[in-house]
């Protein structure tokens, strides 16, 4: 029998997940739909219901939702209560599950494109929840991590005329400014990107107006395919092994 799962979020008729999860799906031989749920706040609610009542598998979270649907669930995973944002919901025991998977995902882009981050000075674009996903991750690599906002709220964030006062070398770009159709749109001007390793987690354009400037750079596509693959292990209850030449496949139909 057919397992439905979807997208909630709102104004993303950009996103590329329908697509990548039905990839992923004909990989593995799963037996899916998938949709996007673009909806407003008063029906949010609605949707964790479908999953709680069975109708539907479980949904995936994303923008502006990942933090405010978790006072709905019952419980959250580890990595979600040290991120403070949910992207992935499931039921389990008749108790809905919020888990984090960019987690996941981001740990992979580090790893597969062997990007030095260790004892670095890195700046993070952005507080929202993927943000908090990224920040939770390079903990594990480097005490020099800053949030970059346009206000100073603790001692772990500085704002935009701050970045003049520090020696950063890395700047990770976690907001969805860039994304198409707006691909000309960047946060930072050349001056502050010039000479820096750039990660954007915006994958469509493939190339974004920040990577162009930058040093060396990487766009969200490997976070997106793994974090996407996480999601579908926790709503199956099992572990996927993605090849190689699998990964190329999606990757491949995606960009």
């Amino acid at each position: 029998m057919s397992k439905a799962f979807g997208l909630l979020g709102h104004k993303i008729g950009y996103s590329k997940s329908k697509v990548l999860h039905e990839l992923i799906a004909n990989v593995f031989d799963l037996d899916i739909t998938y949709d996007l749920f673009d909806v407003e706040t008063k029906d949010i609610e609605n949707y964790l219901n479908d999953v709680r009542h069975g109708k539907l598998s479980g949904l995936n979270v994303t923008k502006p939702y990942k933090e405010f649907v978790i006072s709905f669930l019952d419980e959250l995973s580890n990595s979600a209560k040290q991120i403070g944002a949910v992207n992935t919901i499931y039921l389990k025991n008749n108790k809905l599950i919020g888990d984090n998977t960019d987690y996941d995902g981001f740990i992979k882009l580090i790893e597969k494109n062997q990007i030095d981050v260790v004892n670095k000075k890195v700046v993070i674009l952005g507080t929202g929840g993927a943000a908090k996903a990224v920040y939770e991750v390079l903990k594990k690599y480097t005490k020099n991590i800053f949030y970059v906002s346009r206000k100073k709220t603790d001692e772990c964030t500085i704002t935009y005329s701050d970045l003049n006062t520090i020696n950063y070398d890395v700047i990770i770009q976690a907001t969805p400014v860039g994304t198409y159709p707006n691909i000309e749109d960047s946060m930072l001007s050349k001056e502050y990107v010039s000479g820096k390793v750039v990660i954007d987690l915006v994958y469509n354009p493939k190339v974004t107006k920040i990577m162009s400037m930058a040093k060396e750079a990487y766009n969200g596509i490997d976070m997106l395919i793994y974090q996407a693959i996480s999601s579908q292990e926790h709503w199956h209850g099992t572990t996927f092994y993605l090849s190689p030449e699998n990964y190329e496949k999606i990757k491949e139909k995606l960009v």
